[in-house]
């Protein structure tokens, strides 16, 4: 009965540990990427959006240096052309996308629907910064002089010129016709915002036709999310179950104690090493891609942002950490406090005063009376310290009374 007592504390005192790693990792999850709210704030504070602008940007610049119609071409590259995107693909534009994104994502991990139904529609937004770079295009030429017939000459080898480095305006070249036919280029582009409507089936990176939508390759997920919230309270009161088992299944309270102790110290001792592994992994992901890859606006932001996620993580892990080492040594320094003490070798004068007289004679109190006995106290008399029988000795048998004579 005893062996299954102990392996009975054994295996709950494993559990015990499971259940509060566990549940702290656990509870850091849950608490870090359950509102969507936290992770908006996390990407403007890492950036985000106004890096997300930029890349678009320099993904138009790949997909196509300049944008020509006619005997004109305008470049992506132009700085009138980046503040102008920029102005149109603002940060606050891009964070309300983003809130949806997120807000519709949430929903469907909550299980409230069975796919996420975002629809984000960039038309307008593409046909406002269309708009835009003709009026920028229409009062750059309506600024500009006449060309003399020398500079009309030097510009007819140019074909097609950039519209916002002429020196002169050709007379072949009406303002308003001009902007007009750039507004209609950059609409029909596809190297800016090319894709102007985006869903979930339309994030999918293969073609539809030959891959899945992300949520249905993650048909699980909503499921994991769930349990991750829940999971935090399953392993709290699992570890109160254990703790419990532990004390009163232990042989002594005492070892039942300790053993509780020892797998809170554990615990800590395992959540402040995942802090510090956890800050030495990132760091080495991040020299190894700023390394090898061409650290981008938008990657260095995404970067940003996943230091601050692990930060928050993190943290959550090392103060629960620290909670409980503190209740690990509370629970050392008690079982210290109460040890009990070790017992006392007999000495002489033990001995000499433990020989004092039971009951008390006249004139003494009991306080004077020693509260523990030992077996010596009770001395019975032997044989050898009985007085011996004399024939002088009064009693019933005494002297035989002399013998008369007949």
């Amino acid at each position: 009965m005893a062996w299954i007592r102990k392996g009975t504390v054994h295996l709950l005192s494993l559990l015990l540990f499971v259940a509060l790693v566990g549940g702290v990792l656990s509870a850091s999850a849950a608490a870090t990427v359950s509102k969507p709210a936290k992770i908006e704030g996390w990407l403007k504070q890492s950036n985000f959006y106004s890096a997300l602008s930029t890349h678009t940007i320099d993904q138009a610049e790949q997909a196509s240096s300049s944008v020509s119609r006619g005997a004109v071409s305008i470049s992506f590259k132009d700085p009138a052309i980046q503040q102008i995107a920029k102005s149109t693909l603002s940060p606050q534009v891009t964070q309300q996308y983003t809130t949806t994104f997120l807000n519709s994502n949430y929903a469907w991990l909550k299980g409230n629907i069975n796919s996420p139904n975002f629809a984000i529609d960039l038309t307008g937004l593409k046909q406002k910064f269309a708009a835009q770079v003709g009026r920028a295009v229409q009062a750059n030429l309506e600024d500009l002089q006449l060309c003399s017939v020398s500079q009309l000459s030097q510009l007819q080898t140019e074909q097609p010129v950039d519209v916002f480095n002429l020196p002169c305006l050709p007379v072949t070249l009406d303002p308003q016709s001009v902007a007009t036919e750039v507004s209609q280029a950059f609409e029909s582009s596809d190297a800016y915002l090319s894709n102007a409507k985006i869903t979930a089936s339309s994030l999918n990176p293969n073609h539809p036709s030959q891959g899945k939508p992300y949520y249905q390759r993650l048909s699980g997920a909503p499921k994991a999310y769930r349990w991750i919230v829940k999971l935090p309270w399953i392993c709290a009161v699992a570890a109160i179950v254990f703790l419990f088992g532990i004390f009163f299944l232990a042989p002594r309270k005492r070892r039942g104690l300790r053993r509780i102790s020892i797998v809170f110290l554990l615990a800590a001792i395992v959540l402040i090493a995942i802090k510090f592994i956890a800050d030495g992994v990132l760091k080495s992901v991040e020299h190894t891609i700023f390394k090898k890859y061409d650290a981008g606006s938008l990657q260095q932001s995404l970067t940003n942002f996943l230091n601050i996620l692990e930060r928050h993580l993190t943290n959550i892990d090392l103060m629960w950490g620290v909670l409980f080492l503190v209740i690990a040594l509370l629970g050392f320094v008690v079982l210290r406090v109460k040890r009990q003490p070790k017992l006392q070798p007999i000495t002489a004068a033990s001995s000499d005063a433990n020989t004092r007289p039971l009951v008390p004679s006249a004139g003494r109190s009991l306080a004077n009376v020693p509260s523990k006995l030992d077996s010596r106290d009770l001395r019975l008399p032997t044989r050898k310290s009985a007085p011996k029988r004399s024939d002088n000795f009064p009693g019933p048998k005494g002297p035989k009374p002399p013998r008369l004579i007949q």
